[in-house]
């Protein structure tokens, strides 16, 4: 799995928003499964302007939140 991060102008937001929302409109106009992780409680803060409302208002009538507890594992910017 790659994992990428964009940079944070508004150039990026809008091209990061507009290609997520059109596979979350895709995936769930075929009824698709999805699954998003994320370090936030919801959903609301990754996607924020235009194509967040649009993402939100997709995924409001489907989507499902489950919370996974535990220790965190990852680097915090030191060595282990």
């Amino acid at each position: 799995m790659l994992f990428r991060s964009i940079p944070t102008s508004d150039e990026a937001r809008a091209f990061f928003g507009s290609a997520v929302e059109k596979i979350i409109r895709e995936r769930v106009q075929n009824k698709l499964p999805t699954l998003f992780a994320t370090n936030h409680e919801s959903l609301k803060p990754v996607f924020d302007g235009q194509y967040g409302r649009a993402i939100l208002s997709l995924l409001a009538p489907v989507s499902k939140t489950v919370t996974a507890l535990g220790l965190d594992y990852r680097q915090s910017g030191t060595k282990q």
